[in-house]
């Protein structure tokens, strides 16, 4: 059985190009996020507050 769960916590979407490095804001000190890599970009999800302001991300 599957188990879901509210997090207290605010996401962010960021859209990186697709051969960029897993930056490592994305995954460090934070008890959740996604990484993804496709042909056309790298995707992120992880808490808002860590995802700098020059990153194209969709916020909220």
């Amino acid at each position: 059985m599957l188990s879901l769960s509210i997090l207290p916590i605010q996401l962010a979407v960021c859209h990186l190009k697709p051969l960029d490095n897993i930056p490592s804001w994305a995954y460090k000190n934070t008890d959740f996020f996604s990484i993804t890599r496709t042909k056309e970009e790298l995707s992120i999800v992880c808490e808002e507050k860590l995802v700098p302001e020059e990153i194209q991300a969709e916020r909220g």
